[in-house]
């Protein structure tokens, strides 16, 4: 992954939700990165995130 960055933000002080958009930004100078090396990047960041209490993922909980 070459970077990332939060590109929203939204405080909902009566639910006291917060959402927050990332954008990931994947790039190789050696080689075309597929798509099976993508998602499975983005896996494991949903897969660490989803462990924090009170995180979840819902569109990308509804793909898979």
């Amino acid at each position: 992954m070459r970077s990332f960055f939060v590109f929203d933000f939204f405080e909902n002080p009566k639910t006291m939700e917060i959402k927050i958009g990332y954008r990931f930004i994947f790039s190789s100078v050696n080689e075309t990165l597929k798509d099976a090396e993508i998602d499975n990047i983005i896996d494991e960041v949903v897969s660490i995130s989803s462990e924090i209490d009170g995180i979840r993922v819902p569109r990308y909980e509804e793909s898979r």
